[in-house]
């Protein structure tokens, strides 16, 4: 089993109940191999509500000037399942997760999806554990703290619009996303490349497609304004 000692040492906290983060821990494929009845899946559930619900309560009181929208578009960014597998890779989640040896690749790596879930299940297992004032600590060192140092602006930016105004500015309007499935048989990779009038101004891959097109036209946007 492996030692979750680093991990809390990482968090800063001192759990009381360990079966929480063993449960928080533990992929869907691993009940069978270890032949238990619990995996992540009900703590992500309830996590996802409970990350959102701390960032929106953070914001209110750390921008009292801030709009309803204004608050919603950083919220967004801040609980968006890149900056949950950001926060999961920092914490070098994939030493600690639970699951079948089929889904690590020879580097160690497993997808970002599962490090996202194992995420919010952590989040809701501190809750439970310690409370939701050590839960909203571990949010500040993590997922908010990557806001507050603007790691995320990027992430943020709508560079699909962007592109599409500076590509006008040219006299060109015909943009085409091509979308590639290339995935493996242990994650979904999407690789889309855009085109302006048979022309690739930028490509990305990403276990996601939107992200994939988001980032793909970020480096489009670059590659125009250089």
């Amino acid at each position: 089993m492996n030692d979750l000692q680093p991990l809390f040492d990482k968090l800063l906290i001192k759990p009381k109940k360990y079966s929480w983060y063993i449960e928080a821990l533990t992929h869907p494929s691993y009940r069978t191999v270890a032949n238990v009845n619990y995996d992540y899946q009900r703590l992500e559930f309830l996590g996802d509500s409970i990350i959102e619900k701390i960032v929106r309560e953070y914001l209110f009181k750390k921008h009292p000037e801030m709009s309803e929208g204004k608050m919603t578009k950083i919220k967004i960014m801040i609980v968006q399942s890149h900056t949950e597998f950001l926060a999961a890779k920092n914490l070098e989640l994939n030493k600690y997760i639970f699951l079948q040896n089929s889904l690590v690749d020879k580097n160690g790596n497993i997808s970002d999806k599962i490090l996202e879930d194992s995420f919010e299940a952590l989040i809701a297992a501190i809750y439970f554990d310690l409370g939701e004032k050590e839960a909203f600590k571990v949010l500040k060192r993590t997922i908010i703290h990557l806001y507050e140092i603007h790691s995320l602006d990027r992430f943020s930016t709508d560079y699909k619009s962007l592109f599409q105004e500076a590509i006008q500015h040219y006299g060109k309007n015909k943009i085409k996303y091509v979308c590639k499935d290339i995935s493996n048989n242990k994650s979904p990779i999407y690789e889309v490349s855009v085109f302006t009038n048979g022309i690739c101004y930028g490509k990305a891959k990403s276990n996601k497609r939107k992200e994939a097109e988001k980032l793909a036209a970020m480096n489009a946007y670059n590659k125009l304004k250089k």
